[in-house]
């Protein structure tokens, strides 16, 4: 199982996404899985509690959290 931690982005424009990933690379944090629609943003990380405390570290409020159930595909 993993956590999808939903972040909706103060605003929803260029770079901002790339802030968000920045903020995750730079506490150390493996993206297992990302997503974005009209400014919400949805993290799959493979430690979630560390994803959740760069985020709140990085200004980004966690709106949302949700056990997901993750399977390996084949590439």
């Amino acid at each position: 199982m993993g956590r999808d931690l939903t972040v909706r982005l103060a605003e929803d424009r260029p770079g901002e996404l790339a802030r968000v990933v920045q903020t995750l690379s730079r506490s150390g944090v493996n993206i297992e899985g990302f997503a974005e629609v009209d400014g919400v943003v949805h993290v799959l990380a493979r430690d979630p509690n560390a994803a959740r405390a760069a985020l709140r570290a990085g200004g980004y409020r966690i709106e949302g959290e949700v056990e997901v159930l993750v399977l390996p595909m084949p590439d």
